[in-house]
């Protein structure tokens, strides 16, 4: 084995070995949130995720071999996860995931951290960040394109949207969420 490749199995088996605070980064998916007349929620999410370390040990030429043991990890977590219902590696650090999860009238949170979910007695409201220098940076390093779409259907009244009107609901394309990201409050019924 020649000192390259040790170099390159050294570094691949570092930083598998890192603790799994995995970086999924979303890369070409639809995330649909139902909104439900009585102001609880379902998420949806349909699409490919990135796992940064692997796609990272990918692009400097490691061998499936060398990055089995971090793929099979992070699939795994992917498969326990509660909201995940399907999950697949598809190779080179990419991951397919299915997931649905159901928020109560009383409850927020979101799939993944990249939205936030916010409730008041009169409003739901949901939101991401336009992308930052960093979040670019990142999806360029990894060698990724963003292609993500966000879909709202509600039948609750609409207090206001950043979003277009489509046949589905309100809509955030791949490139109003990466420039102005995505802004839409909901009036919620009286309680």
């Amino acid at each position: 084995m020649n000192t390259a490749t040790r170099v390159r199995l050294v570094a691949a088996s570092a930083l598998l070995t890192v603790a799994l605070a995995a970086c999924m980064v979303p890369v070409d998916y639809e995330l649909l949130i139902r909104v439900h007349d009585d102001g609880g929620y379902t998420m949806y999410f349909d699409g490919t995720v990135a796992e940064a370390q692997l796609v990272s040990a990918a692009n400097q030429n490691a061998s499936d071999s060398e990055t089995a043991a971090g793929a099979a990890d992070v699939l795994a977590k992917l498969q326990d996860a509660v909201d995940v219902r399907h999950a697949d590696h598809l190779g080179d650090g990419l991951f397919y995931v299915s997931a649905q999860q159901h928020y109560s009238p009383n409850e927020t949170g979101a799939i993944f951290d990249f939205i936030s979910v916010t409730r008041d007695p009169l409003t739901l409201s949901f939101h991401t960040e336009p992308f930052n220098d960093d979040v670019k940076g990142l999806y360029q390093a990894l060698e990724l394109v963003h292609n993500g779409r966000l879909i709202v259907r509600s039948d609750l009244e609409l207090v206001g949207s950043n979003g277009s009107q489509g046949p589905r609901g309100e809509v955030w394309d791949r490139q109003v969420l990466e420039e102005r990201g995505a802004e839409i409050v909901l009036r919620l019924p009286d309680q």
